[in-house]
């Protein structure tokens, strides 16, 4: 038995939107059968096999990410990591940034280098604080 389920994440709970499974023991003839309801309770629907495939090649394979339990119930250490993640980047650019500046050939040029760095390093910020310190940073940038 094999089971193919899609599924709309909606109001926080997984809703199946349709699903294929298989039951070769009971159904040798024609094992694929096709739900929105439950699987293996809904045999109302067999399909044949090219139809099992091109429902399932509709949807694209995707493996998400595993936070434990812990993690989850310690929200700040996931903030924290996703944080860090936009600091590398950021201190990649001003790296990468020096680099190309200290070749411009004038002083326009560094400025057009820096003002590219400096907007990039501001979307950085943008995603990584919450929006009563960005609120902050931008009263402190003006100020």
């Amino acid at each position: 038995m094999s089971i193919w389920g899609y599924y709309d994440f909606v109001s926080g709970q997984l809703q199946l939107k349709e699903g294929i499974f298989t039951d070769g023991d009971k159904h040798p003839e024609n094992p694929y059968f096709y739900t929105t309801t439950t699987f293996y309770e809904d045999y109302s629907n067999p399909i044949s096999e090219e139809e099992a495939e091109n429902i399932i090649n509709k949807y694209t394979y995707e493996t998400i990410p595993y936070i434990s339990l812990a993690d989850i119930n310690n929200q700040s250490a996931v903030v924290e990591s996703g944080t860090s993640s936009f600091w590398q980047q950021a201190e990649q650019e001003v790296n990468e940034t020096e680099q190309q500046a200290s070749v411009a050939e004038s002083g326009n040029e560094q400025y057009e280098i820096w003002d590219r760095c400096l907007n990039d390093v501001w979307g950085y910020l943008q995603e990584a604080l919450s929006s009563e310190e960005m609120e902050t940073l931008i009263q402190e940038e003006m100020d």
